[in-house]
């Protein structure tokens, strides 16, 4: 009989020490009586270059804003991960420069959002407010506060409404549909800018605080132009300019179908006319699409478009819905531009491009140069998405290396790949730190298997860690290591690993193992988690 055994098969043979066994899981509490702390200051490098803030999480589709998050005068960097709605804060250092200080305590005081989140301040605090999707067709606003040096939020308005001749109606967004929240008309307050129900026109709602002389923090609009900038979406490659808009300030009469929905809106004067130009992503195309305003303030008449945005330097293109921001990325005080996928299960390697705006000549209009696509994450330990590591002395020298399982790096140009990660610890026992030695471990990658979840334990009994690795579809492959003891493993490939009676041992999808002696009889025992929580 083989020296590893399943926990079921263990627990079924000694029924006695079962209540003992859900007792530990039920009340985890008792097992732990102290608090865990979390700490991101191990160092890590890549290739002997230390990253400033490696234990992020990585970043997926992102959003982002500027805001002063510690009172310290200058305005910080937040990155809302829309996959799996987390934020990350930034704290800004210094002057002409990207290299931000990860400070996670922070993002624990930001409001939950949904589908997208702008940064702006709209009740003349100097403190950027939180706008986003409030889940019934329109928006809501957070309103920032410090308590001592730390900003908080407060919701302040659940949604926003308009005055037409049938009443209050609410000011259109969706989750997918992220608008423009700027001073268009340059009076002073925050208008907005969205697509319609249909996707195919662009909406200007105008905040009527100035108008009306209405409280700073006032947020109350009218329909000031039905088809902004005379542009109709065709669901092609560009945007129909020049359009009649013979329906223009009219309500929609209903009639027109919905052929798509997604799209992200940004906001600014770019060529510095004195009229604000967009920057659309579009949920149907690859790239970015800046509409020129040659209109005025007051009204858009949109005459050129640059499909491929930026056409005279890098184009952004990630294969996915794009979500641009302009915002100070450098902090040298002009407006650079992010771009990050919108998606969930958009590309999630090369997914935040930077370009950084290199006016010249005294020219006060922006001029974008393309500086990378890896923006923050060329600074953070990142396996694609959904990592899993395991501690493994990888070369039998005393120290615990990290193992880290990719479940995929996806850029839609090439196929998916999944790897085995190996961080070697060139720290000591009481201060360990980790350097990248091996971004394809054991060559996995050239195993056609997904989602990996290392582990590593004595499975034969023989007073050294072999390693197994659990797979997408619910099975698991293992190593033996042969090495003599005390030397360095030496993993030998030994297949799909079976249970005693030599049957694949597969537990639904996405098998977590876990290696440990759980009842201790002095036999390594298999622990293994599942996608759907199937017993």
């Amino acid at each position: 009989m083989s020296r590893y055994s399943s926990i079921s098969q263990k627990l079924q043979q000694k029924k006695y020490k079962l209540p003992s066994f859900i007792f530990l899981i039920l009340f985890p509490s008792l097992l732990f009586s102290q608090a865990f702390q979390r700490f991101d200051y191990l160092p890590v490098s890549h290739n002997g270059t230390q990253l400033r803030y490696p234990w992020t999480g990585g970043l997926n589709s992102v959003q982002f804003g500027k805001v002063d998050v510690n009172r310290d005068g200058k305005k910080d960097l937040v990155a809302y991960d829309k996959s799996n709605k987390k934020y990350c804060v930034f704290l800004t250092q210094s002057n002409n420069s990207i290299n931000y200080k990860f400070e996670n305590k922070y993002a624990a005081y930001f409001p939950p959002v949904s589908g997208w989140f702008i940064l702006k301040d709209y009740n003349c605090d100097g403190i950027e407010d939180i706008f986003t999707y409030n889940g019934v067709a329109n928006a809501m606003v957070y309103t920032g506060y410090y308590l001592g040096d730390t900003l908080h939020y407060k919701l302040q308005q659940d949604g926003f409404f308009y005055q037409s001749n049938s009443g209050t109606i609410n000011v259109y967004c969706s989750d997918v549909i992220k608008p423009a929240i700027v001073d268009v008309n340059n009076d002073g307050d925050l208008d907005m800018i969205s697509f319609n129900v249909f996707g195919n026109r662009l909406i200007y709602y105008e905040n009527q605080q100035k108008e009306k002389g209405l409280a700073c923090d006032s947020l109350f609009f009218t329909k000031a132009d039905n088809c902004w900038g005379n542009v109709r979406d065709s669901f092609a490659a560009s945007y129909a300019l020049k359009d009649t808009c013979s329906f223009k300030f009219n309500r929609l009469n209903g009639t027109e179908q919905i052929l798509h929905t997604g799209s992200t809106i940004e906001a600014i004067d770019i060529d510095n006319n004195g009229a604000k130009d967009l920057l659309i992503g579009s949920v149907s195309l690859d790239n970015l699409t800046m509409l020129y305003n040659y209109g005025s303030s007051n009204y858009a008449s949109v005459l050129l478009q640059d499909v491929t945005f930026p056409n005279y330097n890098t184009p952004y293109n990630t294969k996915s819905f794009g979500s641009p921001v302009f915002l100070d990325a450098d902090n040298n005080g002009t407006s650079d531009l992010l771009v990050s996928t919108f998606d969930i299960g958009a590309a999630n390697i090369n997914n935040i491009w930077y370009f950084k705006n290199n006016k010249t000549n005294g020219s006060r209009a922006i001029r974008l140069e393309f500086q990378q696509k890896n923006f923050l994450l060329d600074n953070m330990i990142d396996a694609g998405e959904n990592s899993n590591p395991c501690f493994f002395d990888v070369d039998g020298d005393g120290l615990k290396d990290i193992l880290l399982g990719s479940g995929g790096f996806r850029d839609y140009v090439n196929p998916d790949i999944y790897k085995l990660l190996f961080y070697k610890n060139t720290g000591d026992a009481a201060n360990p730190k980790y350097d990248l030695q091996n971004d394809d471990f054991l060559s996995l990658s050239t195993f056609n298997v997904k989602d990996i979840v290392p582990a590593a334990g004595d499975m034969d009994n023989d007073s050294d860690d072999d390693l197994i690795a659990g797979l997408s579809d619910g099975r698991m492959i293992y190593w033996e290591n042969t090495a003599p003891a005390g030397n360095a493993p030496n993993l030998i490939y030994k297949g799909i690993l079976k249970d005693s009676s030599r049957n694949n041992i597969a537990v639904g999808s996405n098998a977590a193992p876990y290696l440990a002696d759980v009842n201790r009889d002095g036999i390594t025992d298999l622990i293994i988690g599942e996608r759907n929580g199937k017993p």
